[in-house]
């Protein structure tokens, strides 16, 4: 083990940081045995590049951020390559339970780059594993190629040996979609609750270089519906029931943040570069906007008049631009929600006739259920 003690805007805690020794050329199959690896490719400039994995603090830790403050950020490895090719791993029991949000920050050729991506700590089979958030709890290892962009002449991260996140200020509430009623028949009632506890990745935009433009996304982050509480309170967004022919996005409302990269050279000192945005907290409301069903459904079952099909499991439900913040940075962001007995969707068949429930890729029952059902037609 070595230490490395940075001082400035680029110390991410106080004093020295322990970190592991060095791992250049680690390859992913080659990680300890139970740790979590996160690896890939680096792209777009010559020369070394130099890599750290961090983990993000608490919820409750971001929100109590004020502007101008660091983010507290801990560190989990670093590694720096010639090739252009990472690995770094970290042991699961080293981390706190629930959300774990982490972060893989590359700076090289003058400038910087990172991506972000959320796991669920969980005990399963007598070990921890980092499981993805709506899944079984098994452990992968997550690829993060990212590329670097070249760098102004004045860039401030040419000889870079840290780097660190500051917050800026709230952006505000934004609208996320958090799940989707979708019917092209009469004789249905459509109900959708997103309620305390739940859990949802949202995207995370990072801008191309130090100017506050050309954003795009890189990766999500992790957030429950009221920010860690693990109680079974059943208070949160319960959604009006819809009746007959009609499709719903159905959202609620989170706060984000605005954040920016400072890049610390080996001499202290430095500059600023790249900006971040991401959610920090849960803000609640509803809103049902009208959403298209025109999606293929080939896997249809009949469900009897009076009979209800409920989704409480863990299936991840995707919504490409379900984060509304093209007014901020010009791009909307993807909202994720798994549905569970928090985030609960059914179907209730009314009338005296049975209607068909079809699953996108998937039949609506079994194991793996799909993420996105519609009810489309007559028994």
């Amino acid at each position: 083990m070595r230490k490395i003690l940075l001082t400035g805007l680029g110390m991410a805690v106080a004093g020295a940081l322990t970190l592991s020794g060095n791992m250049t050329g680690l390859a992913a199959s080659a990680q300890p045995s139970g740790w979590f690896t996160v690896g890939g490719t680096v792209t777009g400039v010559s020369g070394p590049v130099h890599l750290w994995l961090y983990a993000w603090p608490s919820a409750a830790i971001v929100r109590s951020l004020r502007p101008g403050q660091r983010v507290p950020l801990k560190v989990l490895g670093e590694q720096t390559t010639s090739t252009g090719q990472y690995a770094l791993s970290v042991n699961p029991a080293t981390l706190p339970g629930g959300i774990v949000n982490m972060e893989v920050a590359a700076f090289g050729g003058g400038a910087m780059t990172a991506r972000s991506f959320t796991r669920w700590r969980v005990a399963a089979a007598g070990t921890t594993v980092l499981a993805m958030p709506f899944g079984p709890a098994r452990m992968a290892p997550q690829v993060a190629n990212m590329r670097l962009r070249p760098a102004a002449p004045d860039s401030p991260c040419g000889a870079v040996v840290f780097g660190s996140l500051v917050f800026k200020r709230n952006v505000g509430k934004k609208w996320v979609v958090v799940g989707g009623t979708f019917s092209r028949v009469a004789n249905i009632t459509a109900n959708f609750a997103y309620v305390n506890g739940q859990r949802s990745s949202l995207g995370v935009g990072l801008s191309a270089d130090a100017t506050f433009k050309k954003f795009h996304q890189s990766g999500e982050f992790g957030i429950s519906q009221d920010s860690e509480s693990q109680s079974q309170s059943q208070s949160g967004s319960i959604f009006p029931a819809f009746h007959g022919v009609g499709s719903q996005d159905h959202r609620t409302m989170f706060r984000y943040g605005l954040y920016r990269w400072f890049c610390t050279g080996p001499r202290g000192g430095g500059g600023w570069a790249n900006w971040q945005t991401q959610v920090t907290d849960s803000a609640g409301g509803t809103s049902s906007p009208r959403a298209s069903s025109a999606f293929r459904t080939p896997y249809c079952v009949p469900y009897q008049a009076g009979s209800k099909f409920t989704l409480d499991t863990t299936s991840a439900y995707t919504f490409g631009q379900g984060v509304s913040i093209s007014d901020f940075i010009g791009i909307n962001l993807s909202s994720q929600t798994g549905y569970d007995t928090r985030a609960e969707l059914s179907y209730k068949v009314t009338g005296k006739n049975g209607r068909l429930i079809c699953g996108k890729n998937n039949n609506p029952g079994g194991v793996h259920p799909p993420p996105q059902l519609v009810v489309a037609g007559q028994q």
